[in-house]
């Protein structure tokens, strides 16, 4: 289980084997600020957070808590 939701988000995209720009055109955001999330230097808003876990098919419980 990873400790924090950047490496959650980090490591649910590696999985997929996309890059952090298609990650970030799946959820209308700029590459930049997905490699912000990744890195912990922003947490995702809530509405930001249910748009990441749809497009990396987590459920929002598993993107934030882990479960």
């Amino acid at each position: 289980m990873e400790k924090t939701i950047a490496l959650r988000i980090k490591r649910a995209r590696e999985i997929r084997g996309w890059k952090q720009v298609e990650l970030a055109r799946r959820v209308g955001l700029s590459r930049s600020n997905v490699s912000r999330f990744e890195s912990g230097l922003r947490t995702p808003e809530v509405a930001t957070a249910i748009k990441l876990a749809k497009a990396l098919d987590m459920t929002l419980d598993a993107l934030i808590l882990g479960r």
